[in-house]
């Protein structure tokens, strides 16, 4: 099961199970894998939880659903149908979607996401285990995430947008701080947040950021300080980057590296990524999405 191969271009592809064990055998079992409030699941309890859901899935076929939102129990679940390669099926707690209407998956399928597409009209799209393997193995090698990272994680498992921020921070030993609803529900009360948490990475819509930087804006020099001290890392996709935007966030954190990503749902999260280090100016009125990731 989910042996290496070769791709066309003669690079090992390793299957994504190995990818995610490797992340989480090669971590200290008492590091924390996943921060949720006043909950802490450690690598180790993450590994004998995930193992136990996937000896139970693998007397199965076809995907699995998971209904719930992002924290410990839809990661767990999510790394649970990694390790059993079956694929799996993020949606909204409310959601009617019956298992028997998803289309047949075929082999290598990893997982199924609904979106609307760029028409509009609701659809599923087949996301590959190789892919997603791909993609997380070039997110490690561009990044360098390590076990002293703490990565928030802001959205939903039915957004292919949290694979970076979960399943990524994963592969590193890094610990993935959920976001709570609450502290989204405005720019002060996410900085309030990262004053708390002090996660060294985040990933952001631009309208998300904008409501962060107008509350920085206001803040006491303080808080801004304590919600930045330690981020080296913003990423921001999902939507155009306005470069006043950029300028405005940097008059806060000029040190952190901005990396801003594109890539529709079907594309296997990230298509495309434009990286800005520390002092690198944009002279167009949107960001550049800058180049194609290896493998793409």
């Amino acid at each position: 099961m989910g042996s290496p191969s070769t791709d066309a271009a003669g690079s090992i592809d390793v299957p994504l199970r190995r990818v995610i064990e490797s992340g989480l055998c090669g971590t200290n079992p008492m590091h924390p894998a996943v921060v949720q409030g006043d909950v802490v699941l450690t690598y180790g309890e993450l590994l004998t939880k995930s193992r136990e859901l996937a000896a139970k899935l693998t007397s199965g076929t076809g995907p699995v659903l998971i209904s719930k939102p992002r924290g410990v129990e839809s990661l767990t679940e999510m790394v649970g149908c990694i390790l059993a390669e079956r694929p799996f099926v993020p949606v909204t707690p409310d959601s009617v979607i019956d298992p028997a209407t998803l289309p047949d998956t075929p082999d290598g399928c990893g997982y199924l996401l609904t979106t609307s597409g760029t028409s509009g009209e609701p659809k599923v799209v087949v996301g590959s285990r190789s892919g997603l393997a791909r993609y997380l193995q070039w997110q490690q090698a561009e990044l360098a995430l390590d076990p002293s990272d703490v990565v928030s994680n802001t959205a939903d498992p039915w957004f292919d947008f949290s694979f970076k921020e979960t399943l990524g921070a994963l592969v590193a030993g890094a610990t993935i701080t959920v976001t709570p609803a609450a502290a989204l529900a405005g720019g002060t009360t996410l900085l309030t947040w990262l004053a708390e948490r002090q996660p060294t990475m985040v990933c952001l819509l631009p309208s998300m950021l904008a409501r962060l930087v107008t509350a920085m804006d206001r803040a006491d020099p303080t808080t801004v300080r304590s919600a930045t001290e330690r981020l080296r890392r913003l990423l921001v996709s999902g939507e155009p980057f306005p470069q006043p935007l950029l300028k405005r966030w940097r008059t806060h954190a000029p040190y952190p590296v901005v990396i801003n990503l594109y890539g529709p749902t079907e594309s296997t999260v990230i298509k495309l990524r434009h990286v800005l280090p520390v002092g690198a100016e944009v002279h167009t009125a949107i960001v550049p999405v800058g180049t194609p990731i290896p493998g793409t």
